[in-house]
């Protein structure tokens, strides 16, 4: 609800967990309208597992008019994020399986429209 909230009222164009300038770790994220227009056109690019959380620094528009604002944390550096999210499986003692598996990862972008 908070982060719809900010886009509601004006206060934003994305409201994400995690953020470093325009960096949308983990990929989930609130969009306004706004934002789809100074974008124009997201890309696919399948082979590129970070690909969506620099999709604001791929767009050919001007990136300065957009707004990001990271609700959890609003400046946070590669190093910081992985050695919290480290520091969360130990203290929930989640186990890392050894073996080789396949990973799915599950994109979510949520969109609204005012």
């Amino acid at each position: 609800m908070v982060y719809i909230q900010l886009i509601q009222k004006n206060l934003t164009d994305l409201a994400l967990p995690f953020r470093a300038g325009i960096c949308t770790w983990y990929n989930g994220m609130f969009i306004s309208n706004r934002a789809f227009k100074l974008i124009d056109t997201i890309e696919y690019d399948k082979s590129d597992r970070y690909f969506y959380e620099s999709l604001f620094r791929r767009s050919n528009k001007t990136l300065v008019d957009i707004r990001f604002k990271g609700v959890l944390n609003d400046c946070i550096t590669p190093d910081d994020l992985g050695f919290e999210q480290n520091k969360y499986l130990t203290n929930y003692k989640i186990i890392k399986n050894k073996r080789k598996t396949r990973s799915i990862r599950i994109i979510i972008l949520f969109f609204y429209k005012k």
